[in-house]
């Protein structure tokens, strides 16, 4: 999660004092993020985010109800099965 993070700035002040992110306002932040970014922060939030949530068979894949209209509509394409 560091690399992440030092690609991303501004996404350490979504993190929560354990160190740990809310992921609530992690998920504004990067939707904010991907709806304003350069190509280069798309494709890395592509890419290390989108891709990687949980399938519909696994634990967690609800946060997919919770992606902003710009993220929900980018999940669509990368991952049109869920």
């Amino acid at each position: 999660m560091e690399g992440f993070v030092s690609a991303l700035p501004g996404f350490e002040d979504v993190l929560e004092d354990s160190g740990l992110p809310d992921w609530r306002a992690a998920l504004q932040f990067l939707e904010q993020e991907f709806a304003s970014a350069e190509p280069e922060v798309r494709t890395l939030l592509v890419s290390a985010f989108l891709y990687y949530l949980p399938f519909p068979d696994q634990p967690g894949h609800e946060i997919v109800e919770h992606l902003g209209p710009t993220l929900k509509a980018q999940f669509s394409v990368t991952r049109p099965s869920g």
